[in-house]
Parts: C-alpha cells; sequence; structure tokens
C-alpha cells in the first residue's frame, strides 16, 4: 500500500528533524522566531507550481485552507516550546498518545467515523493517555502540569491539520492543496510571529550560528520531506482510516529512542537520561502508546 510505504518513511524523516529541532532549540532560537522561519521554509512548495495546474480555490476552500495552515503552525510552535527544555524521546512518544485521542475525536465529529464513546475507544484512551503520562514522569514527581498542557496543545492543533488537511485534499489535487496550505501556514506566521521574527533579521547577533545553522537545513529538509510524504498519505487513506495514518507514527517513537540513546554518546547536548530506569520507562511508555494505537486499528 503506497500510503503506508509514505507513512512509515515520513515518520522516519520526522526522527531525524525532531533531533534537529532540539539541536537548534538548544542556541539562541526561541520557539517564536523558530516556528516563524520553518513556515517561511513552506514558500519553497511555489517551486511546485510549474508542475500542477494551479487555480484559486473557491471562499470556502480557501477558509478550511486557511483553518489547515493555522492549526499546523500553532501545532509547531507548541512543539517546539515542549522541545526547547524537554527531553526529545519523552515529548514526542507523550505527543503521540494525545494525537490519537484528538484525531479520534475530530474525525468522529467531521466525518461521523463512528462513536468515539465506544468500548474500542475507550480502551485505547486510557492505554493511550497512560503511555503519555508513563512518556513524561520524573521520579519522586507527577507528571510536570506545564509539559503535559503544552505536549496536548500541540496534539490539539496537529489532530486538527490532520482533519482539516484531509476536507482540502477531498476537494483539491494533491499538490495543489499542499501548496496552498504551506502557503496559508506561512501567511498566519506573519501574522502571529512576524512582530517577533522579523526584528533578528536586522539584529546584530545572528539567528543561528554555524552549527545551528546546519542543523536547521537538516530538519528542515528531513521534517519538510517527512511532511510532503504524510500528507500524501492523508491524501491516499478515506476519512475513516485517517486516525491509522496516527497509528503508523508508533514507528516514529521507535526510530526517535534508539537514534536518541546513539546520539547521546557522540553530542554532548543530549543530555537525555539513558539509567536502567529511564529506559524502561520508556519502554513502558512506548508500549503503552503502540499498544493503545493497536487497540485502535484493529480492536471490533
Amino acid at each position: 500500500m503506497l500510503w503506508l510505504a509514505a507513512a512509515i518513511s515520513a515518520y522516519f524523516l520526522f526522527a531525524l528533524g525532531n533531533l534537529g529541532d532540539k539541536f537548534v532549540l538548544s542556541g539562541p532560537p526561541k520557539p517564536q522566531s523558530y516556528t516563524f522561519w520553518v513556515a517561511a521554509g513552506g514558500l519553497l512548495s511555489v517551486f511546485l507550481i510549474p508542475f500542477v495546474g494551479f487555480s484559486m480555490p473557491g471562499w470556502a476552500e480557501l477558509a478550511v485552507i486557511m483553518a489547515a495552515g493555522s492549526s499546523y503552525l500553532f501545532g509547531l510552535y507548541f512543539l517546539y516550546s515542549a522541545l526547547e527544555n524537554g527531553e526529545v524521546s519523552k515529548i514526542m512518544p507523550a505527543l503521540g498518545g494525545f494525537l490519537a485521542i484528538f484525531t479520534l475525536i475530530f474525525s468522529s465529529i467531521l466525518f461521523r467515523t463512528g462513536d468515539f464513546f465506544s468500548l474500542k475507544n475507550i480502551a485505547a484512551f486510557i492505554l493511550l493517555f497512560g503511555g503519555s503520562m508513563a512518556a513524561v514522569w520524573e521520579k519522586g514527581k507527577s507528571p510536570a502540569k506545564k509539559s503535559l498542557k503544552t505536549i496536548a496543545l500541540a496534539a490539539f492543533f496537529f489532530a486538527a491539520n490532520y482533519n482539516f488537511s484531509k476536507i482540502v485534499f477531498a476537494s483539491q489535487p494533491f499538490l495543489q492543496g499542499f501548496i496552498w496550505m504551506r502557503l496559508a501556514t506561512f501567511l498566519a506566521a506573519l501574522i502571529v510571529f512576524a512582530r517577533i521574527a522579523l526584528p533578528e533579521i536586522f539584529s546584530p547577533k545572528p539567528v543561528f550560528n554555524k552549527k545551528t545553522a546546519g542543523y536547521f537545513v537538516m530538519a528542515q529538509t528531513a521534517g519538510g520531506t517527512g511532511f510532503l510524504l504524510e500528507s500524501l498519505a492523508i491524501s491516499l487513506v478515506s476519512a475513516a482510516l485517517l486516525p491509522f495514518v496516527v497509528v503508523i507514527q508508533g514507528v516514529q517513537y521507535i526510530f526517535l529512542f534508539f537514534l536518541s540513546y546513539l546520539l547521546s554518546f557522540k553530542i554532548s547536548f543530549f543530555k537525555e537520561s539513558f539509567s536502567r530506569e529511564a529506559v524502561m520507562q520508556r519502554i513502558l511508555a512506548l508500549a503503552l502508546i503502540i499498544f493503545g494505537l493497536l487497540v485502535l486499528a484493529f480492536a471490533k
């Protein structure tokens, strides 16, 4: 299945992009300005225009496109806010648990794909929420409320983006819908974050140093390609199968866990805890989330 291959490839690239994002956010850029520059990177999609029959959507379609672009922008901002001070191999699995829950709720409401309060969905909800809590739990402390709130907000907006994107792809050719949504994200970034980000262009202090600039390019290349592949997967599946795209995201957390572990030996900024207890905690969180995703996908 083409959508499955596209989704798995996308989530491997997202794992690489998340690691690059974490490195860049450990330096000068703050989440607001970093979100703006990532959104600005979406302008590169205009180079695809010669390869598509580009046309102006109707007003109703433009409203959904703006909703998709804006929700993606806010999802990025809250994700980067969480990554700035948190451990990437904890944050992303927690995000995935909340993302599956919100995607299911949105698709149930917008596409009437099923009753959210079915026994299967409640069981999946408990497993996913439990896995998300386990992912951010610290010994001797309850899960940080601020971290959980930020991660949950990121998941809410990304889930909204998934569902709005599905509506756009139902009425627009794939590449045309993709380009319009990237332009909408940039327009939303201009409105929300330009006041913070644009003065940095004229600041004597550079936004990126040599190292962070290289990681920024790597993260955006991997993330941008991954986003294109994920969008392709969303466009190919039916609305009823949209939660399955989230289900496949479980492989991203596995990629991310092992990549973080390997890089922690080589790169000092990966100050994540990989003690035996911390590793077992991550494995438990991953197991709960992946099991919850499987229940969501395959239980009757």
